[in-house]
């Protein structure tokens, strides 16, 4: 029967690394094939990918697009961390 991991520092320093190594291979591969798929696509193909994505609803909260320098200076302002 399996441990219940109850915490991210509860897995064995050996088995992260196993893990990330794991994801570090499969990231390659997956790139290879997503550049594979997109270089294979027609325009066609583009066109109606783009056409859904742009069809979809922006969230609610988002803020104003027209969002500039001094905006984005307050927004990092909120996220700073607290000295």
């Amino acid at each position: 029967m399996m441990k219940t991991l109850t915490h991210p520092t509860d897995v064995p320093t050996t088995d992260m690394r196993r893990y990330v190594d794991g994801w570090k291979t499969a990231g390659v591969v997956l790139e290879t094939e997503k550049l594979a798929r997109l270089r294979a696509m027609s325009d066609d193909e583009a066109r109606a990918i783009m056409h859904v994505l742009l069809a979809m609803p922006l969230p609610k909260n988002m803020p104003p697009r027209a969002c500039g320098l001094v905006e984005q200076q307050k927004w990092f302002q909120k996220l700073r961390p607290a000295s």
